[in-house]
């Protein structure tokens, strides 16, 4: 009897297919909105999920020291960009979008009461402690603010299928 009841749950289990859920939609907290004296507004967003992971200091810190023998870059993040109402040519454009495609990168320059942090070999944030030193952005290391930190040039449109170049630096 209880072979039995052990062999049919197993063939039971067997033809169990999870439902699988959908993956949360990625909301960036860090947002950059601009208006123009012209006629216009930009925001920018933010779509880079480690980012936002450490925004609030590093939950997965370990501690790491690096001692590179070149300088350390600054940090790339996919943004999407979207720009509402620009008047160009005495005429208004509705909106143009620029999306956050992973080629859509821009450097940033990510910075905390600490200091400035850079893109260590592991993908993670560091703060420089010398001369080459760096040490993994802490568990309280809070990012608070984020700059362009190299010209960015992207090929942007609008609703009706025009193309645009947009830039900042």
């Amino acid at each position: 009897m209880c072979t039995i009841s052990v062999m049919s749950l197993i063939s039971c289990n067997s033809h169990v297919t999870p439902n699988p859920q959908p993956a949360p939609p990625f909301v960036s907290r860090l947002i950059f909105t601009g208006e123009a004296d012209v006629g216009g507004s930009t925001k920018v967003e933010i779509k880079d999920s480690y980012i936002e992971s450490v925004l609030d200091g590093n939950p997965d810190w370990q501690g790491n020291i690096l001692n590179p023998v070149s300088p350390l870059p600054s940090y790339a993040s996919p943004v999407k960009i979207t720009i509402s109402n620009l008047v160009y040519y005495d005429q208004i454009i509705d909106t143009i979008t620029c999306n956050d495609d992973v080629k859509n990168k821009m450097l940033l320059q990510y910075k905390g009461p600490f200091g400035t942090y850079f893109v260590g070999p592991d993908g993670k944030l560091y703060r420089t402690i010398g001369v080459l030193q760096y040490i993994e952005q802490g568990l309280t290391e809070d990012i608070t603010n984020a700059s362009v930190n190299a010209f960015f040039l992207v090929t942007c449109q609008d609703s009706n299928g025009n193309s645009y170049e947009v830039s900042f630096y």
